[in-house]
């Protein structure tokens, strides 16, 4: 699939392999994406992130195939974006709804591969 994909340097459209899927993940389609200026300050190396790395975490789609412990009702839905990856839902953050400070927390995009491909594997 194409992804665009910032090597630390250059943002350039590159082939990557299409995720595969984790048990309690979704295949998205992605169909529309916005450009953040979060995208832009890692970019410009305002913002430190692991490379290369797909960016983009404010994206549209439609689910298209699902892990086998998540519901399969929802192939076919039409999903908007969460940036957080990997809460644990136990630590001091999460027990008072502060996902964005979680101590797992990866968001995508920034600290994982983002929406800027064809598609993304999420929770």
């Amino acid at each position: 699939m194409k992804a665009a994909v910032f090597d630390g340097k250059n943002l350039s459209i590159k082939e990557v392999l299409k995720p595969v899927l984790k048990e309690s993940q979704a295949l998205i389609k992605v169909k529309s994406i916005g450009i953040c200026g979060t995208d832009l300050a890692i970019i410009k190396r305002h913002l430190p992130t692991p490379t290369p790395l797909i960016l983009g975490h404010e994206f549209a789609g439609d689910v298209v195939e699902v892990g086998k412990l998540v519901d399969p009702s929802w192939i076919g839905k039409r999903v908007t974006s969460e940036i957080n990856s990997n809460i644990d839902f136990n630590c001091f953050f999460c027990k008072r709804e502060m996902f964005t400070q979680c101590i797992s927390r990866k968001a995508i995009g920034i600290d994982i591969d983002g929406a800027l491909a064809e598609y993304i594997a999420f929770e």
